[in-house]
Formats: C-alpha cells, structure tokens, sequence
C-alpha cells in the first residue's frame, strides 16, 4: 500500500503509426474484436481490410494520445452504423466492409449506403 502513494514519473515516448497497426491487429480483446462482437450481436460480420486499419493508425498517430486514440476513432466512425445496420439485415445487408473511406468521410459512405439499399429495395 505505501508504495503506491509514492508520486512516479516516467517519461515514455510516442507510439508510431506502426506501433499502433500492431495494437490493432495483435491485441487480445482489443477495439477491433469489441467491435466485431458487438455488431455480430445484430447478426452483421464487421471486417476491417488491413489499409482501414492503417488508415486508423495514421489518425491516431496524429492525435498524439496513444492507443486510447485507436477506440476513438473507430467509435466515432463507426458509431452511426451501429445504429443504422440493423434495420438493414432483414433487407439482405449482412456484412460491413470497414475500408480507408468510411473512416475518413464515415457520414458519407453510411448515406451512400443507405441510398444504395433503398435503390435495391425499389427494384
């Protein structure tokens, strides 16, 4: 117990935008398998191609906060489909393919896929 009231520093320095590929492709549990659990719930495969994960890796980097960056930014790009996909299954849309552009512009490629399942279900 005293140990942990004694004040530590330690200086660490940043993560890479490869270290923070390695997070997101090595860690056990990390935000990408949370992800995939929780859209697997509403019955839809989430899979990341690798540059989504590199894309992912470069904002992080950018923010300069770290791995926590990494949960951040796939919840804030990925936020809006949780809630849009499951009304989607029943209309044959089962799988969400994570790809460089839905995690720069999220917002317009979930109305372009919108857009695309209302023109299917037209036809």
């Amino acid at each position: 117990e005293f140990v942990g009231r004694l004040p530590v520093r330690v200086a660490l320095q940043a993560l890479s935008k490869e270290d923070l590929f390695q997070v997101l492709t090595k860690a056990e549990d990390g935000a990408t398998a949370q992800l995939i659990d929780d859209f697997r719930r509403y019955g839809i495969e989430l899979r990341f191609s690798e540059e989504a994960l590199r894309a992912v890796a470069q904002k992080a980097a950018k923010e300069g906060t770290g791995a926590r960056a990494l949960v951040t930014i796939l919840e804030n790009s990925l936020r809006r489909y949780k809630y849009s996909m499951p009304s989607l299954v029943p209309k044959g849309c089962k799988v969400l393919q994570v790809e460089p552009k839905l995690i720069e512009q999220p917002e317009e490629e979930l109305q372009k896929l919108l857009d695309l399942m209302s023109y299917a279900e037209q036809k």
